[in-house]
C-alpha cells in the first residue's frame, strides 16, 4: 500500500534539517541572486539524459525503418516468384532464370534474418528507452525543483527556507539515483 504525504510542499521542506554537503549548490543560488539572476543555472528543463533519449529513439526509429524496407523486399521476392509459376502466357509472368533465383533466395535468407535481428534488437532498445525516458524524468523534476528554491529565494531571501529545500531535494534526488522504473510500478505519491 502507498503511502500519501498530505502536507504541503513547505511543510515538508521545512521539515527537513540543513546539510552542509549541499552547501555549494546554496551558494550557487546566492551567487546567482548576486547577479540578479543573470546566472539561472535552472532555467531550463534540460537534463543529461536528452541526448541519450534522443540517440535511442533515432536507433529504434532505423530498426523500424530496415524492417519495413527487409519486409517490402520480401513481398516482392514472394510476388516475382508466384508470377514466374504462371503461365507464360499470363500477362503478369515473369521469367526467373537460375541465377536469379539464386539471388533471390540468398536475399530472402537475409531479409529474414536481419528482420529476426532487428526485431530483438527493437526489444532490448525499448526496454532501455523505458529506463531512460524514466531518468529523463526523475532528472527533470529535481530541475524543477531546484528552479522553484531558487526563484523563490531570489524574491524572498529565505535562505533557511533555501538550505532546507536544496537538502530535501538532494535527499529525494539520492533516493533514485540509477534508480530504474519497475514494469509494474506500485502507484505512489509526492510533494510535488
Amino acid at each position: 500500500m502507498a503511502y500519501i504525504d498530505n502536507r504541503t510542499l513547505e511543510e515538508i521542506v521545512q521539515s527537513q534539517v540543513p546539510d552542509a554537503a549541499y552547501d555549494f549548490t546554496v551558494r550557487d543560488i546566492i551567487r546567482d541572486k548576486l547577479q540578479e539572476g543573470k546566472l539561472n543555472y535552472y532555467d531550463d528543463n534540460r537534463t543529461t539524459w536528452d541526448v541519450i533519449v534522443a540517440k535511442t529513439q533515432l536507433k529504434l526509429r532505423q530498426y523500424r525503418n530496415d524492417i519495413d524496407t527487409n519486409t517490402k523486399m520480401l513481398q516482392q521476392i514472394a510476388t516475382d516468384t508466384a508470377n514466374s509459376r504462371l503461365p507464360t502466357t499470363d500477362k503478369n509472368y515473369k521469367k526467373i532464370v537460375k541465377a536469379q533465383q539464386q539471388i533471390m533466395d540468398q536475399n530472402y535468407a537475409t531479409a529474414i534474418d536481419s528482420i529476426n535481428d532487428d526485431t530483438s534488437t527493437i526489444k532490448r532498445e525499448q526496454l532501455l528507452l523505458q529506463d531512460y525516458l524514466w531518468n529523463q524524468h526523475l532528472e527533470a523534476s529535481i530541475n524543477r525543483m531546484m528552479r522553484y528554491l531558487r526563484n523563490k529565494f531570489i524574491k524572498d531571501g529565505d535562505i533557511d527556507f533555501l538550505r532546507r529545500g536544496v537538502t530535501w531535494t538532494r535527499n529525494h534526488e539520492k533516493q533514485f539515483v540509477g534508480y530504474v522504473k519497475p514494469e509494474e510500478k506500485e502507484e505512489s505519491y509526492t510533494a510535488y
